[in-house]
């Protein structure tokens, strides 16, 4: 996994390369849904649990998006790649497809049915014990990618965001990037309403001087900042058939990112840079 570093990775090169998967975002739904409806094989055939992001496709299509924009800023096959706590393994496999030659999946906690994902997909997979330290070398990967997890470390009692932060920072290369999405928005008025009505809630939320204050603090510097899932899932669901999955998911993150209404978005899209 050692090797040379990364190019440093400039704020406008990442916004053109979003614009660019975006306007391709129906070819790049297609090519993933096969991939998609493997996994749901194993899903539904053995009754997965917390399986959601697969099983709706409205959910489902911001792994490929953005694992695209990941191959369009970091070509591979010699960039090397952590998905921290990667759960099923779908974002490793994925980047697979792309031709990423070192993608590894790491987990503190074995999945119930994780094996059968492992072995189906040959997901290379590292494990850890403790949830403040990583159990990687020094400078071993260009890219550490958090898909819903930062939000959860604290949620045992025993992790520290700050710590975990700064162990990402030790293991990225000099000019490596952290990619956080799905990462869950205080003003978020799903969120607000779950809440309420004593639904299922994320324990942890952020705001954009949050985010900014973590990163830095751990030695990150901002590439990219946007924003997306405005629109609720349940009326996605209802458009989606007969609106194709890829026209709604270009209409939702234009309107997660307009100036009127991005600070009701559901989630944060974060590209940071190890300095």
């Amino acid at each position: 996994m050692p090797g040379l570093s990364p190019p440093p990775l400039s704020p406008e090169k990442a916004a053109r390369a979003l614009r660019e998967v975006l306007r391709n975002i129906s070819r790049i739904h297609t090519d993933a849904e096969p991939l998609r409806r493997a996994f749901m094989e194993i899903v539904e055939g053995h009754h997965v649990p917390h399986a959601d992001n697969l099983r709706h496709p409205d959910l489902w299509i911001v792994y490929p998006c953005f694992t695209a924009l990941i191959k369009k800023l970091t070509p591979p096959p010699e960039t090397a790649i952590l998905d921290w706590g990667g759960l099923y393994g779908h974002v490793t496999t994925l980047l697979k497809g792309y031709g990423y030659k070192t993608v590894h999946n790491y987990l503190l906690n074995v999945p119930e049915k994780y094996p059968l994902f492992q072995k189906t997909f040959r997901i290379d997979t590292r494990f850890g014990r403790d949830p403040n330290r990583l159990s990687l070398p020094d400078d071993s990967y260009d890219i550490v990618i958090s898909s819903g997890v930062l939000e959860h470390v604290r949620e045992d009692g025993a992790g520290d965001e700050a710590r975990i932060l700064r162990e990402i920072h030790r293991i990225l290369k000099p000019g490596g990037t952290f990619w956080l999405w799905y990462l869950p928005s205080k003003f978020s008025p799903s969120e607000t309403l779950n809440r309420l009505a004593g639904r299922w809630h994320h324990a942890f939320l952020y705001d954009r001087r949050k985010i900014t204050s973590l990163l830095k603090e751990a030695g990150f510097q901002i590439i990219l900042f946007s924003r997306h899932g405005f629109l609720p899932g349940a009326l996605k669901r209802k458009l989606s058939p007969p609106v194709p999955v890829p026209t709604l998911f270009r209409l939702d993150f234009t309107l997660a990112n307009f100036p009127l209404l991005r600070d009701l978005a559901a989630n944060f899209l974060v590209i940071a840079q190890k300095r």
